[in-house]
């Protein structure tokens, strides 16, 4: 899992996969049900990922039912072996 427990107030998290692992799974719990959510410009609150060795990130942004907007941001750390 993350590196941290997931805060609001909290922009960047980060976490290391094992060499293993080709696929991750990111889901959004949001607070209200309208909240809309894209993951690397992708709609939805639950998406798919493909893992490659090295960093990747993952672009978070929420958008609040008033307009309002965070973005997130997902390092992933996948080793080589």
């Amino acid at each position: 899992g993350l590196g941290e427990e997931f805060s609001t107030s909290l922009s960047t998290y980060s976490m290391e996969v094992g060499a293993d692992k080709k696929y991750i799974i990111v889901e959004a719990v949001t607070q209200e049900r309208t909240t809309r959510v894209y993951m690397n410009k992708r709609e939805g609150k639950k998406h798919r990922f493909r893992l490659f060795t090295g960093n990747q990130k993952i672009q978070i942004n929420v958008v609040a039912p008033d307009g309002g907007s965070r973005r997130y941001t997902l390092n992933i750390y996948r080793p080589e072996k």
